[in-house]
């Protein structure tokens, strides 16, 4: 459905609000910025518009496909936004509720506006098992398919991750003349700016 140009800066600040609470870093600067790219399109044509918003908001390509699940959703029900509407513009952003298709779960979290995931049982009690349980489930769901809680849980957990790598002790000397050992850094650089001579 083409957009309206009059409800178009409403539009651009609701599909960016999606975009951010499914992880894409999305800041005021490119909202303003993917406004100013969709002057110079046909904001009728839907190729025009994706490519202009895309060329914007999209950083990484591992974004591109989450970018594409909310473009198609968002362009079959833009908000209609008519010349003398007196409504607020957050109770028009609050009201967008498309229909469920089949979209990852904190997509759909996204365009429905609820914070409530009672559909996913962490099942948190004091036993650290359970703890582990849930890391467990998360481990095995695709990044595309978690619900925003479930995404939100999955960072915790990668941030408070540890690598199995040792901790190796390692000195350091410091630069001192008349010392016995030779710096062999310091030396091989020497020799490099010397033309492969070493000054004795």
């Amino acid at each position: 459905m083409p957009l309206n140009p009059v409800s178009l800066p409403l539009n651009v600040m609701h599909f960016a609000r999606i975009l951010r609470l499914v992880g894409l870093p999305i800041g005021p600067g490119k909202v303003i910025t993917a406004l100013e790219a969709l002057q110079i399109v046909d904001i009728s044509q839907r190729e025009d518009v994706f490519w202009a918003l895309h060329a914007v908001l999209v950083k990484r390509y591992a974004h591109t496909k989450m970018f594409r699940l909310a473009f198609d959703r968002f362009w079959q029900a833009p908000i209609e936004l008519s010349c003398d509407d007196s409504k607020d513009v957050s109770a028009k952003l609050d009201a967008t509720e498309p229909e469920e298709a089949q979209f990852p779960g904190r997509l759909n979290d996204s365009f429905s506006g609820s914070s409530s995931h009672s559909e996913y049982a962490f099942k948190i009690e004091e036993d650290a098992a359970i703890d582990w349980s849930a890391a467990e489930q998360l481990s095995r769901k695709d990044f595309e398919t978690m619900s925003t809680l479930e995404w939100n849980e999955a960072k915790r957990l990668i941030a408070n991750m540890r690598l199995p790598i040792p901790q190796i002790p390692t000195r350091r000397f410091r630069m001192r003349k008349g010392a016995a050992r030779i710096d062999m850094r310091a030396t091989l650089s020497t020799m490099v700016r010397n033309g492969g001579f070493i000054d004795l």
